[in-house]
């Protein structure tokens, strides 16, 4: 009897797990990415719709190996529809400001600069700066470039001397003056 309950029981939370998980990846994968594009399109965003999974990647990786399979003519510089295709004719059909989708996650184009500048000045603390990786800081510390063993500008006796001593430098200008006056005879 206890065992059937014990079983019952591992039944019941097995289900609930699962049931958990594929509440996740429906949010993850369709709820969420169909919320942020009604979002964005009602603050003007115009773009391309959803398509679950991947959003706009096929499409992406479509138009990358046509353009790549194309020629490029010798003198032009319009490199934009060759290198990011996807991104230029998004651009091209909705405007300067849109957006593209990069799998669930949107990615929105700004084409004016006082735009973008007004977004990465960070006055909401929305964009911090990335932290740099721990191998990165751990290297640059044994190595002493970083971080609290980093000694200061000025703290040695070293950091004050002149590159070159004044007796050498007043010989230098005095041979340039020398070099000026032949010159000028």
């Amino acid at each position: 009897m206890a065992i059937d309950a014990l079983e019952e029981l591992l039944y019941v939370l097995g289900g609930s797990v699962a049931l958990w998980f594929a509440w996740r990846a429906l949010e993850w994968g369709w709820l969420s990415p169909r919320r942020l594009g009604r979002a964005l399109r009602a603050q003007g965003i115009r773009g391309t719709s959803y398509r679950f999974p991947d959003g706009d990647l096929k499409e992406g990786v479509r138009r990358l190996a046509a353009e790549r399979a194309k020629s490029m003519p010798l003198q032009s510089h319009g490199i934009s529809a060759r290198v990011l295709p996807i991104v230029h004719d998004t651009v091209k059909e909705h405007g300067k400001i849109s957006m593209i989708w990069n799998g669930p996650t949107p990615a929105v184009i700004l084409g004016d600069p006082k735009l973008v500048r007004e977004v990465l000045s960070n006055k909401f603390g929305h964009f911090k700066k990335a932290d740099l990786p721990s191998r990165f800081t751990k290297l640059a510390n044994r190595a002493g470039a970083a971080g609290p063993q980093r000694r200061e500008m000025g703290s040695s006796s070293e950091d004050h001397q002149p590159c070159f001593p004044s007796r050498e430098v007043e010989e230098n200008v005095t041979g340039v003056y020398c070099l000026h006056d032949r010159a000028d005879k």
